[in-house]
C-alpha cells in the first residue's frame, strides 16, 4: 500500500507538471502570437504614414509651385484641426465603449483632455518659431537644422520614456541626420530669406552680413527642434499609458489634441485678418487644398497610431524614406534633377535603417536573456 501510495503521488506530480509546462508552452504562443501581430500593425502603419507624407509633399508642391494657389497658412491649419476633429469623433462613436452612454462618453473624454493641452500648445509655439526661422535664414539652412530633431527625439526619448539605445543604433541616428542633411542639400534651392518688419513697412531681403537676424532665425529654428521632438515623445507618452487593449484611447487623444488645437490656429487666422490685414476667409482655395487638408488631417491620425504601436524613432525614419520616395516621383512629376549628393544621403538612409535594425535586435535579445527565468 505506501508503495502504490508513492506511485500514485509521483504520477499525480508528473501530471501537474506537464499541466503547468503545457499551460507555459500556450501562454508563450499567445505572446508570440501577439507579438507578430503587433509588428504587423507597426510596419503596416508606418508604411501607411511613408505613403501619407509623400502624398502630402506632391500635394503641397504641385498646388503652391505649379498651381500657385494663394490659400492661408493659417486657414489650412484650422481646416486640418478641424477635419482630425471630426474624424477622431467618428471613430470614437465607432469603437465606443458598448457600457457606456453616446453623449456621457464624449462628456467624459472632454473633461480628461487636460493632458493633451501641452502638445497642442507646443505645436502652435512650433509652427510659430518656423515662420520667426524662415522669415530669417534660407530655407535649406532651416532644413538642416530642422533634421536635429531626429537627436532630440532620441535623447527624449531615453530620458523620459527610459527607451534603451545602444552604440550602433545612435551611430544609425547620425547617419540618418547626415542623409536628412545631404538630401536638403540637394534637393533645397539656396534663396534669400524675406524679413517681414512688424511695423507694416515692406519686406526687405535680409543682407548675408545681418547677423542679428541670423542668429534669431537659427535661434529659432534650434528651439523648434527641441520643442518637436518634447512634443512628440510627450504626446508617445501619453498614448502609451493608456492600456493597449483600449482601441479608442487612440482617437480619444487626437479628439482631445484637436479641441485645443482648433482655439489655437483661429487665433492664427485673427491675427492675419485683421494684425496683417491680408485676406478675408476662404480665398485661394481649390480642390487640391482639400486633397491637401484630408491628407493631412489622415497624417494626424497616423502619427498618433505610430506612436502607439511603434515610436517616435521609427517614425523619423518613415519620415525620411518618404523624402526619398517624393524626390523619386518628382523626378517623373515635375522633373527634379537629382545628383551625386542624393545619391549618396539615399546610400546612407538605407545603411542606417539596417544599422539601426541590427542594433534594436541586439537590444530585444539582450531584455529577453535578462527578463528569462530559469524552469
Amino acid at each position: 500500500g505506501h508503495k502504490g501510495g508513492v506511485g500514485s503521488s509521483s504520477q499525480g506530480a508528473e501530471k501537474k507538471g506537464g499541466g503547468r509546462m503545457r499551460t507555459r508552452v500556450a501562454q508563450v504562443q499567445q505572446w508570440a502570437q501577439a507579438a507578430r501581430e503587433f509588428a504587423t500593425a507597426k510596419l503596416l502603419v508606418l508604411l501607411l504614414l511613408c505613403a501619407q507624407s509623400s502624398a502630402y509633399i506632391l500635394l503641397v508642391h504641385y498646388s503652391r509651385g505649379v498651381r500657385r494657389d494663394t490659400y492661408s497658412q493659417s486657414e489650412m491649419i484650422l481646416f486640418i484641426e478641424c477635419s482630425k476633429f471630426a474624424a477622431s469623433c467618428a471613430l470614437m462613436f465607432v469603437f465606443r465603449p458598448a457600457n457606456k452612454p453616446v453623449i456621457g462618453y464624449f462628456i467624459e473624454t472632454a473633461r480628461d483632455s487636460l493632458v493633451t493641452s501641452v502638445p497642442a500648445c507646443l505645436y502652435f509655439v512650433q509652427n510659430c518659431l518656423a515662420f520667426v526661422a524662415l522669415a530669417r535664414i534660407q530655407g535649406a539652412v532651416f532644413g538642416v537644422l530642422n533634421q536635429l530633431k531626429i537627436f532630440t527625439t532620441a535623447i527624449l526619448s531615453v530620458v523620459i520614456l527610459k527607451k534603451e539605445l545602444n552604440g550602433v543604433m545612435w551611430r544609425a541616428l547620425v547617419e540618418l541626420v547626415i542623409a536628412a542633411t545631404l538630401v536638403q542639400y540637394a534637393s533645397v534651392p539656396s534663396s534669400p530669406p524675406i524679413c517681414t518688419p512688424t511695423d507694416g513697412s515692406a519686406p526687405a531681403v535680409v543682407s548675408s552680413v545681418d547677423f542679428s537676424e541670423t542668429f534669431i532665425g537659427v535661434a529659432a529654428a534650434l528651439a523648434m527642434t527641441v520643442l518637436s521632438g518634447f512634443s512628440a515623445v510627450y504626446f508617445e507618452k501619453v498614448l502609451k499609458s493608456r492600456p493597449t487593449s483600449n482601441v479608442a484611447s487612440l482617437w480619444e487623444r487626437n479628439m482631445q489634441l484637436s479641441m485645443f488645437s482648433i482655439p489655437l490656429a483661429a487665433m492664427g487666422i485673427v491675427w492675419d485678418s485683421y494684425v496683417l490685414a491680408r485676406r478675408t476667409l476662404l480665398q485661394g482655395h481649390s480642390l487640391v487644398s482639400l486633397l491637401i487638408v484630408l491628407v493631412s488631417a489622415g497624417g494626424g491620425l497616423l502619427v498618433a497610431m505610430t506612436m502607439k504601436y511603434a515610436d517616435n524613432i521609427l517614425k523619423c525614419y518613415s519620415m525620411a524614406v518618404s523624402v526619398f520616395l517624393t524626390s523619386a516621383v518628382s523626378v517623373w512629376l515635375f522633373g527634379l534633377q537629382l545628383n551625386a549628393v542624393f545619391a549618396a544621403g539615399l546610400v546612407l538612409v538605407v545603411l542606417s535603417i539596417f544599422n539601426y535594425n541590427s542594433g534594436e535586435a541586439d537590444v530585444k535579445q539582450r531584455q529577453a536573456g535578462q527578463q528569462a527565468v530559469p524552469v
